[in-house]
């Protein structure tokens, strides 16, 4: 799922300021990261934002209701609800986020300070804030990966030193991603054992040698 940035900031401020009191939840740990979104089909490209944060509620992670990002030099924020967010464990540590944030109209993230705030249904918060830096450059100057793939393997080119594949069911949830691989041609049994039979797309994900932002080639279908 992808979401848009909204410019009413304002309206949300009254209720953060005013809300019950309760045990707040507490934001640990934040990480993002840039991304370039290619839709390899329409051969469009934009420019979309990965966020998680490990964050943590007394009352129980249920009591998690959603997750705010937001830019006040802007006037910007985005929201994603506790049914929108994408969640995955790493190391014994849980995160939710999204890897859908999108960039507002003119294209790009501008450069600054952002707050993400943690809500709680009893509208209890906490908030964290990161400054970013936006590194992509200019989309005419990148080059996009070349991708060639059948049933029994895939191919790919691409001037970055890794890329990964990201599994997706019928239902478009992530099922796996492979380990790190260097360009070049690979069996789908080297990629990720019996992977193919429980999946019905993939997606290519890359990033340049310096790690400041990352490329999604989206989707790939088996049944093309």
């Amino acid at each position: 799922m992808f979401l848009k940035p909204n410019r009413a900031i304002f309206f949300l401020l009254p209720f953060f300021i005013f809300s019950c009191s309760g045990k707040a939840p507490e934001v640990s740990q934040i990480w993002w990261q840039l991304n370039i979104e290619e839709d390899h089909g329409k051969g469009e490209m934009t420019e979309s934002l990965s966020l998680f944060v490990h964050g943590e509620d007394e009352d129980g992670e249920e009591d998690l209701e959603s997750l705010y990002l937001i830019n006040d030099e802007h006037q910007l924020f985005w929201e994603i609800r506790s049914d929108e967010w994408n969640e995955y464990s790493e190391q014994s540590i849980k995160w939710i986020g999204s890897n859908g944030i999108l960039a507002p109209g003119e294209g790009h993230f501008p450069d600054g300070e952002y707050r993400v705030l943690l809500i709680d249904r009893a509208g209890e918060r906490d908030e964290k804030e990161f400054f970013l830096k936006n590194r992509i450059p200019d989309l005419q100057e990148i080059q996009s990966p070349e991708v060639s793939y059948d049933l029994s393997g895939i191919t790919v080119r691409t001037e970055n030193p890794l890329f990964q594949i990201w599994f997706y069911n019928d239902q478009n949830e992530l099922v796996e991603k492979s380990r790190s691989y260097s360009p070049g041609q690979y069996d789908w049994n080297q990629l990720s054992r019996n992977i193919v039979r429980r999946s019905v797309s993939f997606v290519l994900y890359t990033e340049p040698e310096s790690g400041s932002w990352g490329w999604i080639s989206r989707s790939y279908s088996f049944s093309e």
